[in-house]
């Protein structure tokens, strides 16, 4: 009687350790399988902006250069009209740089290489990038960086965030008006700040402004987004060991802060 009480109860035991054993395996089967159903959500969600995106500038171009070759449309035409093209097909080249670096990274093919970065030069560079643009709008631009202040990150992501939060506020601000950019040691960490004069953002956005991918807005002139630079920016800050936030009123502006790991070398007075 005690062999068999034995042998049932290790059998209990056995069938209970494979019953938490297959509890768990269908647990991770139902998370993963939740995980590629948001995926292939999102991954629709972006193709169609995309698509929407690359077929309205190479109509445009088409266009232009069908008028130029029946001889409808002068030189001059051309040239004033393809100076709007190209800033649509720049807008469109920073979109899908955005979903490659997106994708990339779901599909773990992205590595962060980390080295110490000079904040000044990186945004010199972003600068340079974005004042065409800028000009287009009469933009005025504002800066106070402080001198050696020295980041430890990944250049070219930080470089994407950069980006994207500053053709953002290029994009909602009205013709003149004026962005300012400051970056300062605040708490052992780089404190950035983006400010603009902007249409600024519903209070009803700004909640899941970096957690979800956005319905692409306008911007002042017409332009459009991409709808996932600011979800990319927060994927990209947190991967640097960085955040971010946002404060922001309709027609009052808005205002991006951003952190980052301070460098070690930064000197310290």
């Amino acid at each position: 009687m005690f062999n068999f009480v034995s042998a049932i109860s290790f059998l209990l035991i056995i069938i209970a350790v494979f019953k938490d054993i297959q509890y768990a395996y269908q647990k991770k089967i139902a998370e993963q399988h939740a995980q590629l159903k948001q995926i292939n959500g999102t991954m629709e969600n972006i193709f169609s902006i995309i698509a929407h995106d690359i077929r309205e500038p190479l109509t445009s171009v088409y266009d232009m250069l069908s008028l130029f070759e029946k001889n409808i449309i002068t030189s001059q035409t051309a040239h004033e009209n393809a100076s709007l093209i190209k800033l649509r097909i720049t807008l469109l080249n920073d979109a899908l740089d955005n979903l490659l670096r997106w994708g990339g990274r779901n599909m773990q093919g992205t590595t962060i290489q980390r080295t110490d970065v000079c904040i000044d030069a990186l945004y010199e560079e972003v600068y340079q990038f974005l004042m065409p643009q800028a000009k287009r709008k009469a933009i005025i631009w504002e800066e106070n960086i402080e001198k050696n202040l020295i980041a430890y990150i990944d250049r070219d992501q930080i470089l994407i965030v950069f980006r994207n939060i500053l053709s953002n506020a290029i994009k909602y601000s009205h013709f003149g008006g004026t962005i300012h950019f400051s970056a300062m040691r605040n708490h052992g960490k780089v404190f950035i700040e983006i400010r603009d004069t902007g249409i600024g953002i519903p209070q009803d956005q700004l909640s899941s402004l970096f957690n979800y991918i956005q319905v692409p807005a306008h911007g002042t002139q017409g332009e459009r987004g991409s709808g996932f630079g600011l979800f990319l920016s927060r994927e990209l800050l947190q991967q640097n060991d960085g955040d971010c936030s946002v404060r922001s009123q309709p027609n009052m502006g808005s205002v991006f802060s951003i952190s980052l790991p301070l460098s070690k070398k930064t000197h310290v007075p």
